[in-house]
């Protein structure tokens, strides 16, 4: 499915939790359907690509290996302790 018919669901779910679509990240792991389908929603988005296997830097596509890496980015790279 092209990424903008995928345009409806990053929409509708932007506004299911109230926010702006331009304001909303998303983070999947299907570079074509999640990351391009939210980029043509307007939405920001990261691709999740835990074996670094993806062609992301050719495509132009910010990437992570883990959530624990997003969360460090989105901290400025300050320590992130985990509790249970």
């Amino acid at each position: 499915m092209p990424p903008w018919r995928h345009c409806v669901l990053f929409t509708a779910a932007s506004e299911a939790v109230g926010h702006p679509v331009h304001t909303c990240l998303m983070v999947g792991d299907n570079p074509d359907a999640d990351v391009a389908g939210a980029r043509a929603a307007g939405m920001h988005a990261v691709l999740l690509d835990r074996s670094r296997a993806s062609s992301a830097e050719k495509r132009d596509l910010s990437t992570i290996s883990t959530l624990h890496e997003l969360i460090q980015r989105i901290l400025g790279k300050r320590t992130v302790e985990w509790t249970a």
